[in-house]
């Protein structure tokens, strides 16, 4: 007989590429599973807090921003009706401005700068200052700042705050604003080096600036093969220090653990001087609403947090030696996510939140989760699929868990060659089983194939894996 055992060995390591490539823990078809709340085992997702109220049904939150005075309010976002709005922990949004300029989903960035809040708009850069951000200036950017810089061209609009300084990406000029007036072009750039994102090297402390020729607005938005660069500044300079060519527009760079990483077209990567290092293989398009921009990424506890379509995906140490893995902590199960960040501020418990943003059918929604739960329950989990030598038959499956609690029932099921599909080996549950922690399925089920892969589906409550294991005993000669 043999065994094919799915453990803490195989959970640490993530999802892998697919199915058919096992080169990680389990399948990349894994959705909702927690790995920080309890390393070693399979966990459901976090539970999730919503707030709706005060916000305006079908504007869709685009931007959102921590703020600089968490004593007052902890984070601040835009919705592309224009409305300003600012949160406490626990509490609901409030509006607190509803004449922001012009916005869009993919193109507007905001940035905490100096006390101030600042959104770069489709043509402009609205400033929201004083304390209370009671004080708002729409067009600040083109009509206040003094000196006033021209009108915002192009399609995107990333900031950075480098060198004391904020700049703003203005298609083909590169402007700063030291929060009084605005300095326009400080870096030459040609006709075909529009400025898509904003970064900083992490070991020499240079800005990153990455360019194309293309427009967001096409067809093939964030393919452009031979025009796209990477130019290293130092801030002063006349002229950049040098560029790198790569093969896609650079939508964001991202700064984590001292290395600068990068997600160009769909490729998430780090950049390494010299170009792209690939990590992973992304589940975007390249529409305005799906690239990752600043806004659909963020860092806490050393992992980073992507806003991929609408799955929070992971990329980070499960312990301390450990080696950094991806996985899906969350899914909004259809609802496409708009930004992430994360969230500080609890006062009972001092949790890590990330905060994200999705309209849900008319309702436009900010969440937040602890990624230290897995209280809510999960979607399926699937191990790596394990090609076996010969056709077989399964003679039992052994499942390991912690003590089911009240609420808790683990669907199984198992991969059936012949179908392509899986048929259901039974079921743990606290109503009928009580708290066990450990149950043998599958005797009397007759399961002939050729491949191996679990499915674990939380139906209800959030039961932690800790081992299956399958028996099979070979019933024709090896293939």
């Amino acid at each position: 007989m043999g065994v094919i055992t799915f453990n803490a060995k195989d959970f640490v390591k993530g999802i892998s590429t697919s199915d058919d490539l096992s080169d990680a823990g389990f399948s990349n078809r894994s959705r909702g599973q927690n790995l920080l709340a309890n390393v070693g085992t399979i966990n459901a997702k976090p539970a999730i807090t919503t707030k709706t109220s005060n916000t305006v049904a079908n504007e869709a939150i685009i931007a959102q921003s921590n703020s600089s005075n968490p004593q007052s309010f902890d984070s601040f976002f835009v919705s592309d009706g224009e409305d300003f709005f600012s949160t406490q922990f626990g509490s609901e949004p409030i509006i607190k401005q509803s004449t922001v300029d012009t916005v869009g989903i993919g193109r507007t960035d905001m940035k905490v700068y100096k006390e101030a809040v600042y959104i770069s708009t489709l043509t402009n850069v609205t400033k929201i200052s004083s304390a209370d951000v009671s004080t708002i200036v729409p067009t600040w950017w083109t009509g206040t700042a003094s000196p006033a810089g021209s009108a915002l061209a192009g399609d995107v609009h990333p900031m950075l705050v480098f060198d004391t300084k904020l700049f703003v990406a203005n298609s083909t000029q590169l402007d700063y604003t030291d929060g009084t007036g605005v300095t326009e072009d400080l870096l030459p750039l040609n006709e075909e080096e529009a400025i898509s994102a904003l970064g900083i090297y992490e070991p020499t402390g240079d800005m990153l600036v990455a360019v194309d020729s293309g427009s967001l607005d096409s067809n093939d938005d964030a393919v452009y093969p031979g025009n796209a660069k990477i130019l290293i500044w130092d801030g002063f300079s006349a002229v950049r220090n040098r560029e790198v060519r790569v093969p896609e527009r650079i939508t964001t760079f991202f700064n984590s653990g001292g290395v600068t990483y990068v997600v160009m077209g769909r490729t998430f990567g780090y950049f390494n001087g010299n170009g792209i290092v690939a990590l992973r293989k992304l589940n975007i398009d390249f529409s305005v609403n799906s690239v990752i921009t600043s806004q659909k990424i963020t860092e806490l506890d050393d992992t980073i947090y992507i806003a991929e379509g609408d799955d929070v995906l992971a990329f980070g140490k499960l312990y301390p030696n450990g080696n950094r893995v991806f996985y899906y902590p969350y899914t909004t199960v259809g609802n496409q996510i708009s930004t992430i960040r994360a969230y500080y501020n609890d006062p009972a418990t001092d949790e890590p939140y990330v905060a994200i943003t999705y309209l849900n059918g008319t309702n436009p929604t900010f969440a937040y989760f602890s990624t230290r739960n897995d209280a809510g329950g999960g979607d399926a989990w699937y191990s790596n699929i394990v090609y076996l030598p010969s056709n077989s038959k399964i003679r039992k499956v052994e499942v390991l868990t912690e003590p089911l609690t009240s609420g808790d029932t683990l669907n199984l099921e198992m991969l059936k060659t012949s179908t392509d599909g899986t048929t259901g080996i039974g079921t743990m549950d606290y109503s009928t089983d009580g708290a066990i922690a450990q149950k043998t399925l599958a005797r009397d089920k007759n399961i002939e194939t050729a491949a191996v892969q679990v499915a674990a589906t939380q139906s209800s409550g959030s039961v932690r894996i800790k081992q299956i294991k399958v028996h099979y005993d070979a019933i024709e000669k090896p293939i």
